[in-house]
């Protein structure tokens, strides 16, 4: 109680001091009429009051650095003189600090919180609207190889090869080949050869009629990796109940980016075409996030796959 009254009376003498200091040395004697009470130089002296009391908390964790036993009330010194600060005195001394600095404090806090929310909602709108392009592209592209597909494929002139036998799983096993020795140094041709490959593939499919079973059989005979990206065209091409599992099963033993990235595409088809089962769409999101070193193509298209999948999985049908 002596720290609370030492803040208090030092506190009102300075606030006291101050309206001398800025009056010249006058004073103004309390006024108190019917309409209106003027309160004159006690009014400086309650201010001074509370701010002497709001300020021992500043003052009281200044004291503690400096010296932890000036607050112990301890028997020597200025210690003391001040005595122990209870904690309801720091306590009190915090809620009159910030309840008289309130209408300063609290809207400079509403504003910054206010900022932070905005901030936020102008980020996840961001995001959102990336995530739904994303999604768009990913429809778009979808719809492009299957009407590509089913048109016969519009094959570039460069390295197109027509379908010269009359076995089309020969004609497949060859291109498979083709597309297992790709090697050119440069990142942009390989990817255009790849793909290249991948549009014969999905003619020959087409044309020839190839069933998924025949596609798979071939890929645990020889562990080519060309016959998922063929199983991924036949998918986008043909898309139907049954081909998720098929797919998924297989693509777990891929490791070539852009076998991964055709068959991230065949998803979104069959989820797009709801022909994906909830449970496929859960595994094909696992297979997505177990894929080792995706490089940024393949991450946005896992990603956009995602947003895809989360989209349509109350459509698709339960496994």
């Amino acid at each position: 109680m002596k720290t609370l009254l030492i803040a208090l009376i030092f506190g009102a003498v300075g606030g006291l001091g101050q309206t001398l200091l800025a009056q010249s040395g006058l004073l103004r004697p309390p006024v108190f009429q019917k309409d209106k009470i003027d309160f004159g130089f006690l009014s400086d002296l309650i201010i001074g009051a509370v701010g002497g009391l709001g300020s021992l908390i500043l003052g009281a964790a200044l004291l503690q650095a400096l010296n932890p036993e000036l607050l112990n009330g301890s028997e020597d010194g200025f210690g003391k003189l001040i005595g122990e600060i209870q904690p309801w005195v720091l306590l009190a001394s915090f809620a009159v600090l910030t309840g008289f600095s309130s209408r300063r404090f609290l809207p400079a806090v509403s504003d910054r919180l206010t900022a932070a929310i905005v901030e936020r909602v102008e980020k996840e709108t961001e995001k959102a609207k990336t995530e739904l392009a994303d999604v768009a592209s990913d429809q778009v592209s979808a719809t492009l190889d299957q009407v590509s597909a089913l048109t016969g494929g519009a094959l570039s002139s460069g390295a197109a090869r027509q379908v010269t036998s009359v076995n089309a799983l020969d004609d497949l096993r060859r291109l498979v080949d083709v597309y297992e020795n790709i090697s050119d140094p440069a990142w942009r041709e390989r990817v255009r050869q790849k793909d290249e490959c991948y549009r014969e593939m999905t003619q020959i499919i087409v044309t020839g009629n190839m069933g998924a079973q025949t596609l798979v059989n071939e890929f645990v005979q020889d562990r080519k990796q060309g016959w998922v990206l063929a199983l991924a065209a036949l998918t986008s091409a043909k898309p139907d109940l049954g081909l998720g599992s098929l797919l998924i099963e297989n693509a777990k033993q891929v490791d070539w980016k852009h076998v991964m990235y055709r068959v991230a595409s065949a998803i979104g088809i069959l989820a797009t075409q709801r022909l994906l089962t909830q449970d496929e769409a859960i595994r094909a999101r696992n297979m997505f996030e177990a894929f080792p070193n995706p490089d940024t193509s393949l991450k946005s298209k896992f990603a956009s796959t995602r947003v895809l999948l989360e989209t349509r999985f109350a459509t698709l049908p339960r496994s």
